[in-house]
């Protein structure tokens, strides 16, 4: 019966099985939330186990052939695997545009010279870059983006089951034309403190010019400090749209992945 879970001796639930595993595996491997890379790998692994248990019902009603060898099982692990990754660096794109804005406004704004640790990779980054990476993960969570990525691997296994998965022509054209918003939304979040900051460097250079004595090159640190951090806080209330924005638009693009790897 398929409705026991851990009847180990059905050979199309084990197939199933690993090839779920193998794609919310792949998933996973780019989910770029603070602390992912340090989690230590065995935990990894039981979230993977647990995220595939989770969607049991899901990917069970859908079984895979049990008439699997090994070329099978390999091209099948191979397609699951890239679909995998492909939905990963989706999301992976859409939480790097707050990143992308932050590293031009702290080039303008002088927060290069302040680092702290980032809590992906543990190296030393601007103060500014890491404070818009834990802003992107903090509205991955509290925009409800974790429950539709959850929704989208559910619908993944329905619209391309275990072992039947494939990408589509043109998905790579489409995740870069995705990769395009990086620089196109970044600079919109940007742009406002930017332009302010250029009109800084403009009327410190013109009072400089006028009045050379004033030394006002060494009020320019300061001042693009102090423009840049009260223009940024009320600027923080429009960032929910533009990553709903963003979501939308790779869920856009998870769709037409998902929807070309429907072998029927």
């Amino acid at each position: 019966m398929r409705s026991n879970p851990f009847n180990v001796l059905d050979d199309a639930v084990l197939f199933g099985f690993l090839f779920t595993f193998a794609r919310i595996g792949a998933v996973l491997a780019f989910m770029p939330l603070p602390g992912m890379r340090a989690t230590p790998a065995p935990a990894k692994i039981i979230l993977c186990l647990v995220i595939t248990a989770a969607l049991w019902p899901v990917w069970a009603a859908r079984p895979t052939h049990s008439d699997m060898n090994i070329p099978k099982l390999v091209s099948g692990l191979a397609a699951e695997i890239s679909l995998g990754l492909a939905i990963g660096v989706v999301v992976s794109v859409v939480l790097e545009i707050f990143q992308f804005a932050a590293q031009l406004v702290s080039l303008q704004a002088g927060f290069a010279y302040a680092s702290t640790i980032d809590p992906m990779s543990g190296a030393d980054s601007p103060v500014l870059v890491t404070s818009a990476q834990l802003l992107a993960a903090v509205l991955f969570f509290c925009s409800g983006t974790d429950r539709i990525f959850f929704r989208v691997l559910a619908e993944s296994l329905v619209f391309s089951p275990p072992g039947a998965a494939r990408i589509p022509p043109g998905s790579g054209d489409a995740i870069i034309h995705l990769g395009n918003t990086i620089f196109v939304s970044g600079l919109r979040l940007a742009a406002p403190v930017m332009v302010l900051l250029l009109l800084a460097d403009i009327l410190l250079a013109v009072f400089g010019r006028l009045q050379p004595a004033l030394q006002l090159t060494q009020l320019t640190f300061p001042v693009k400090l102090a423009a840049s951090m009260l223009l940024l806080a009320p600027l923080v209330r429009f960032y929910p749209r533009f990553f709903l924005d963003a979501v939308n638009q790779g869920m856009g693009i998870i769709e037409r992945l998902l929807s070309g790897g429907h072998t029927g």
